[in-house]
């Protein structure tokens, strides 16, 4: 029997007509299908794929977060799984229930949320990112003003929304200390997830398996190495299959982090143009270090995008933008927010 494929693949594939993107976040990709289907935001039929969305997306994800609000709390049906903070969504599934912020149900639910947000989003880049998260409250559901840290964002998309939010002019000192403190960040939390050394074999086998990369049985020709030889050799191999793919280091983390999506690419050249349009690029001399070495090329000297892709990458991004605005006006109409 054939493997089946991932849950949210499943999803998107009953609807042979629709074309899945996965350089947008999944909450975008479903209100484009939406729009493509003719489901009316929030109504019968919106609803009932809506539901079978958050299914897909809670099986493959497991994510506690994605658990907490899809299983938990199932009559959230606007939940915005990854365009809002998990914080911020919080507040809106607050006032949906009525729950005020000083009652035992706001404080009960929200404990569990932030247990739920820690086993999903525990790491350097968490830690940079909430540094800076303005802590005034305001209102009657104790809803956050300011910037507040979403995690589901890709970090390019974050570091971006940060700047803006502080005002850092590019290239001031201010720009780049944080920048560096971001990217060292990055860079941390991709070793610690693929292994910091050479020669760390389960860091190795895991990013093979990530990439979809059979891990070379080596070993297999001499079963009577010493185990450090072994692991030499793994390594090795690994490092020698890793050497002829082209993958964006922040999708890779995305994959693990947030159930994004990889693209593979046949050249240098096409991994450079899509990872200086999509604003995905980490510096080559910045790490030294660890695993993340063995995924970066040198894309920079191929820097030049195509003013014709731009725009209809910013054309498409402007009608599913527009779309998530109908959305939220329906449901604010329809008394859900």
């Amino acid at each position: 029997m054939p493997p089946q494929p991932p849950p949210l693949q499943s999803f998107f594939s009953t609807y042979p007509s629709f074309k899945y993107d996965p350089r947008f976040t999944l909450s975008e990709e479903f209100t484009r299908l939406a729009y493509e289907q003719g489901w009316e935001p929030c109504k019968k039929a919106w609803r009932r794929h809506h539901r079978l969305f958050l299914a897909a997306l809670e099986a493959e994800s497991h994510s506690a977060v994605h658990t907490f609000f899809i299983k938990r709390h199932p009559n959230f049906v606007t939940y915005n799984i990854t365009g809002e903070a998990p914080k911020l969504e919080f507040q809106r599934l607050a006032t949906h229930n009525h729950w005020a912020a000083d009652s035992k149900k706001f404080q009960s639910e929200h404990a569990l949320l932030m247990e739920a947000y820690f086993d999903d989003f525990s790491g350097a880049m968490n830690d940079y990112f909430m540094g800076f998260e303005d802590e005034e409250q305001a209102g009657e559901g104790g809803e956050r003003i300011g910037w507040v840290h979403n995690p589901w964002n890709s970090p390019p998309k974050e570091w971006a929304r940060l700047v803006d939010a502080k005002g850092w002019v590019k290239n001031s000192q201010i720009f780049r200390s944080n920048k560096l403190a971001y990217l060292s960040a990055v860079e941390e939390d991709f070793n610690d997830t693929f292994g910091w050394s050479g020669t760390d074999v389960e860091g190795w086998k895991f990013l093979c398996e990530t990439l979809g990369i059979a891990v070379p049985a080596v070993t297999m020709r001499n079963p009577n190495l010493p185990p450090e030889k072994k692991r030499e050799a793994i390594s090795t191999a690994c490092k020698k299959a890793m050497a002829h793919e082209f993958v964006n280091l922040f999708d890779v983390l995305d994959s693990v982090r947030a159930c994004g999506y990889i693209q593979f690419f046949a050249t240098e050249k096409e991994l450079s143009d899509y990872s200086y349009e999509w604003g995905k690029v980490f510096p080559l001399n910045i790490t030294q270090r660890g695993s993340a070495q063995f995924i970066l090329r040198n894309i920079s000297k191929y820097v030049g995008m195509q003013d014709e892709e731009l725009e209809k990458t910013r054309e498409k991004r402007a009608k599913v933008e527009a779309e998530q605005e109908k959305s939220t006006v329906a449901a604010e109409e329809a008394g859900l927010i």
